[in-house]
């Protein structure tokens, strides 16, 4: 089973079934892809802010300790060990990169897949009813 959180676009003039198209579902776990490609993940997520901030500390860790004098193998296992470390927080700084957007985080839904989570979802939504107290 997979687990994902929805994440809504802010507010506006469409209805609900025009802004469901916007919803974004976001994996919760451990992302095998941002371990391995690191800040790349980052940059094909849209997420530039988060992509620049792991390149400049990944190289001012890497320099620090070519400086002191560390060897080169030492400085590649923490090179490594810091993708495994982003990998952890991956989808975290993606809710963060959406929530920054005004996205907000409506629900959590699991399902065997992404495609079998997007339709739970949707099937167990419906579409506000607002309470008109004239009609109590």
């Amino acid at each position: 089973m997979k687990t994902f959180t929805v994440q809504a676009p802010p507010e506006d003039d469409r209805s609900y079934a025009e802004r469901a198209v916007d919803y974004v579902f976001l994996k919760e776990g451990y992302s095998f892809w941002a371990a391995l490609f690191g800040p790349f993940w980052s940059l094909a997520n849209k997420m530039w802010l988060e992509a620049f901030i792991h390149f400049v500390g990944l190289f001012a860790l890497l320099g620090i300790l070519g400086a002191i004098g560390f060897v080169p193998a030492v400085i590649s296992y923490v090179s490594f060990m810091a993708n495994l470390l982003f990998a952890l927080f991956a989808y975290d700084l993606q809710r963060f990169h959406y929530s920054r957007k005004g996205y907000l985080m409506i629900g959590v839904v699991n399902g065997k897949t992404k495609g079998d989570c997007e339709a739970r979802f949707f099937r167990a939504k419906e579409e506000p009813t607002r309470l008109n107290l004239a009609d109590i």
